[in-house]
């Protein structure tokens, strides 16, 4: 009997599959620099340190400011570590066991890193670019352009997977209705405002819009837009069938 019972719990042993590997010791490092770094980058561009007045005052930061040849490379310094980082957080997530990256949860953890760092680098050449500081456009008034922003990035987003995802099957006569009417509703959202009067402030419109093509884009792209490829995979079925 208990030689029965060990060979079935060797057998069973066998056909349970094994855990992938979990993700290295390396990966995890360059990961954790590169979200310090990355969040360093993002505050010092939305809290707008002036580097001239921080050198005028008096005591230890006006010293150490002082101290600085060229304070004004910080965000340049900032922004190479930020890039390193994400390279060599890439090079050791691909050395790690492909089915462990093949996980939605590793996926997420990885593609949060790229999230960040691209945030980070999108403000600081969004602020040098427009001379524009992002914290001061957000104290304007009209301040629900931001989420009729984001709402339009959402169906850009939803646009832009539906036309990727589904080009390559054909379109069929539910994809020439439903697209269609999606773009409709954007320009509906994007141009109805001022048709009605309603005064839009673009610059936060913008705003709205690339923040929601960022975090759902990445969002889209992590979790491989599973609702776009189980129509592709029932397409294929109908087709073969």
């Amino acid at each position: 009997m208990t030689e029965s019972k060990s060979k079935s719990e060797s057998r069973e042993a066998e056909t349970k599959p094994r855990e992938p590997r979990p993700l290295s010791s390396e990966y995890h490092k360059a990961r954790k620099q590169l979200m310090l770094w990355a969040a360093i980058l993002f505050v010092w561009e939305l809290v707008g340190i002036d580097l001239e007045k921080a050198r005028e005052s008096e005591g230890y930061v006006g010293a150490l400011i002082k101290s600085i040849k060229s304070p004004q490379a910080i965000p340049w310094a900032l922004l190479i570590v930020v890039a390193y980082f994400l390279f060599k957080c890439t090079i050791e997530w691909h050395q790690c066991s492909k089915a462990r990256r093949r996980t939605r949860a590793s996926r997420i953890d990885y593609f949060s890193g790229w999230l960040a760092s691209l945030m980070a680098g999108a403000l600081y050449f969004g602020q040098t670019i427009s001379h524009i500081q992002i914290a001061d456009i957000l104290q304007r008034p009209g301040k629900w352009a931001i989420l009729l922003g984001f709402f339009v990035g959402v169906l850009l987003v939803v646009i832009a997977f539906a036309v990727w995802g589904l080009y390559s099957v054909g379109w069929n006569k539910e994809d020439w209705v439903m697209t269609p009417s999606t773009f409709l509703l954007m320009l509906l959202l994007l141009f109805g405002a001022p048709l009605f009067g309603i005064h839009v402030d673009w610059a936060l419109l913008l705003i709205g819009i690339a923040t929601s093509v960022v975090v759902f884009g990445t969002i889209g792209f992590v979790a491989r837009i599973p609702w776009s490829r189980l129509t592709l995979i029932k397409r294929l079925r109908k087709r073969e069938s």
